[in-house]
């Protein structure tokens, strides 16, 4: 028997292997492996081993991953983990050990040596790296990664050793992908939850209405309203006043020293003069209510609206000169009405 074949059989057992934690590809069983796969797999672990002696760890762990590749054996995955530790990559370095750890208690036999080795690789290392463990909601499905490395999902409820530091968590799925970021210390372990987050519907912004907006409008309105019946009081009071008046004067020049004859049809007269009046009278004190009734409620609709006061509840002389005023009046038998808005 060859020399390397006794070598490749030394160094990959025969028993059955359970599959590796880590994420990296394993090649076939040892116990499926053939004879030329054997052979080209202690190949490349003993052209790695070289190298690694040599200090040349980028290279080594290309070639221990190759022969890993060919025939899955703890050995090789063990020389995984210990060039990532020698490299600093602790988390990487921590994650393969823990498969190596599973893989050497599946097989049994010599490689339990192996896997205790792993458990100790895995103790060196723990103290330079934190954990996290990510909660998933029911069903969740794609491909999850940590820290950059691709989680398998047989280990999606185990927690993930990760350097120290901010640590950025995703899950792609055919509906899209979750993204978070954690910052984990050394020696902790954090929980990271990727969930769909709600969106609403943004709400399209009320139209600014300069402080006053509908109440302002009615105030308004009102204020119109009740300007237009003054009006109306005002100008049926100097009507009726002047219908009385006349009353007053015809009585006047028929009536010398204001003494009127009785049984004349004078009392008609009076009569009719005295309801004009009194008409003329609740004509004038509609009119001047609603006037400043209206004059009031256009001011206030106009003050609302006024966004630009130096203080609060105080006017400017701007604002006085700006607000709507309505001047009334009265005289003998006329009316003068003036305004300004």
């Amino acid at each position: 028997m060859h020399v390397r074949t006794i070598l490749a059989l030394c160094l990959l057992g025969a028993a059955p292997l359970a599959a590796p934690l880590s994420a990296w590809a394993a090649g076939v069983s040892v116990t499926a492996a053939t004879e030329k796969q054997k052979q080209d797999a202690t190949a490349a672990y003993l052209d790695a081993k070289a190298k690694y002696e040599g200090g040349k760890f980028d290279e080594a762990l290309t070639g221990f991953r190759a022969s890993y590749d060919i025939v899955a054996s703890p050995n090789s995955h063990m020389m995984i983990a210990n060039v990532l530790g020698d490299l600093k990559r602790h988390a990487e370095a921590y994650a393969e050990a823990e498969g190596v750890a599973s893989e050497a208690k599946a097989l049994g036999g010599d490689y339990l040596t192996t896997g205790k080795k792993a458990q100790e690789l895995m103790e060196l290392l723990r103290p330079n790296i934190g954990f996290v463990t990510v909660s998933l909601e029911p069903g969740a499905s794609g491909r999850l990664r940590v820290g950059g490395r691709e989680i398998p999902k047989a280990s999606w409820d185990k927690p993930v050793p990760v350097d120290a530091g901010s640590v950025e968590v995703s899950l792609e799925s055919p509906s899209g992908t979750l993204h978070e970021r954690a910052t984990v210390a050394a020696g902790k372990t954090e929980t990271v939850r990727l969930a769909a987050k709600a969106v609403s519907e943004p709400k399209e912004p009320e139209p600014s209405t300069g402080g006053g907006g509908d109440t302002q409008q009615i105030l308004r309105i009102a204020g119109f309203a009740a300007a237009g019946l003054g009006v109306v009081g005002m100008v049926t009071f100097a009507g009726l006043g002047a219908a009385s008046q006349g009353k007053f004067n015809d009585l006047k020049d028929q009536c010398p020293g204001k003494v009127c004859p009785a049984g004349q049809g004078f009392d008609d007269t009076i009569s009719s003069g005295r309801g004009l009046q009194s008409g003329a009278n609740a004509m004038l004190a509609i009119g001047i209510i609603g006037l400043a009734a209206g004059a009031g409620l256009i001011t206030a609709s106009f003050v609302m609206g006024d966004g630009g006061s130096a203080e609060p509840g105080k006017k400017t002389e701007d604002d006085v000169r700006a607000a709507p005023r309505i001047d009334v009046g009265l005289g003998l038998g006329s009316l003068h009405l003036a305004g300004r808005f």
